[in-house]
């Protein structure tokens, strides 16, 4: 939910201000501004300052390098098995919204509404059938394997945005809830093999 969520707000962020003056500069440096320095304090409080102060236990220290992190890659690694710090383990789905932030703003700018609206619907579909086919370390924080809810957020910016589309929206609203909890729950079913729920 937070990856769809995410999706819908920057997707619509993007798609609102498209074609506007320093459009790539504007969002880049929010960004930036936004998320680098608290990121990168952890990354250091981890790597550099609970070490010196003997307070790091070996569950706490990271075989993914630090590089990755500040790179906001380290999902790159975990998603092959390498373990991360117990401390940095949530920032493999920072690193995910990071790779998104970097190729979002130039879909959005270069493909007409059509063609993206193809794209992320291809999205929406082909990274569950990643999943399946992935071992579940490679199915939670691979960025491939991920994208769905992203796309489907952007998707659904995109959607309510057209005058036609938000009027037929509105019209099967309570219809369309029943198939979205049921999409979800495929969703979830599916984000690697061996899930419960998958098999009921």
């Amino acid at each position: 939910m937070f990856f769809v969520l995410s999706g819908f707000l920057i997707g619509g962020i993007l798609l609102d201000k498209r074609g506007a003056p320093n459009y790539f500069e504007v969002f880049y440096l929010r960004r930036v501004l936004r998320i680098l320095p608290l990121a990168w304090l952890t990354v250091a409080l981890v790597f550099f300052v609970l070490p010196v102060a003997g307070l790091l236990t070996p569950a706490q220290a990271s075989a993914v390098p630090m590089l990755s992190y500040l790179l906001f890659v380290n999902n790159f690694w975990t998603s092959v098995g390498v373990p991360p710090s117990t401390l940095l383990s949530p920032m493999w789905s920072l690193a995910i919204e990071e790779q998104f932030y970097l190729v979002a703003p130039a879909l959005v700018w270069f493909m007409g509404r059509r063609h993206l609206a193809l794209l992320l619907l291809t999205v929406v579909l082909a990274s569950p059938l990643l999943r399946l086919y992935n071992p579940w370390v490679s199915a939670w924080d691979s960025t491939l394997c991920r994208l769905d809810g992203l796309a489907m957020g952007v998707l659904t910016a995109l959607l309510v945005r057209d005058a036609r589309c938000a009027h037929w929206l509105a019209a099967r609203a309570s219809r369309l809830a029943g198939i979205a909890a049921g999409a979800w729950r495929w969703r979830w079913a599916w984000r690697w093999p061996g899930s419960r729920s998958r098999r009921t």
